[in-house]
């Protein structure tokens, strides 16, 4: 994801509009994305860009991605995700197409949830897909770009 204040990702998703923005350099000197109400933050930590969805966090892919990288992270609730990093992949979304995505694969150690993620080059999340029981919640990017500063 592009890592300058400013930024912004809107999504339409299967439960309504998600909007992301990054907002600050953390002391760190990484720099923080989060929707408005906290629910989704980003970071970039530890050489693993790090979505955080409420407190529970998952490691989504190592800095720099590689494909074939596989790798396992436990959820709050004790469950154990299987990760890959499947081969880049052209995107459709109403943002546009987008070539040579990062596409990455989370699979729970029950088989009820799969997590799949896009990630274009420059742009960053273009699209997820987190399918359980229950259904698919989907998120495709609809905007993005950077804020224009607010002038006379």
């Amino acid at each position: 994801m592009p890592l300058e204040p400013g930024r912004y990702w809107e999504y339409r998703t299967s439960v309504g509009p998600v909007r992301l923005e990054m907002l600050k350099k953390l002391p760190s000197g990484e720099v923080l994305a989060r929707e408005p109400d906290g629910t989704h933050t980003w970071e970039k930590t530890e050489g693993f860009l790090v979505h955080w969805v409420k407190s529970e966090a998952a490691l989504l892919y190592p800095l720099p991605p590689h494909t074939g990288y596989r790798w396992k992270t436990k959820s709050a609730d004790g469950h154990v995700f299987y990760c890959e990093l499947l081969p880049r992949e052209e995107v459709r979304v109403p943002a546009g197409t987008f070539r040579a995505c990062l596409h990455v694969r989370m699979d729970r150690d029950d088989d009820l949830v799969v997590l799949k993620t896009w990630f274009a080059p420059g742009v960053g999340l273009v699209k997820r897909s987190v399918k359980t029981p229950a259904g698919e919640e989907l998120w495709v990017l609809r905007e993005h770009g950077r804020e224009r500063p607010a002038g006379p």
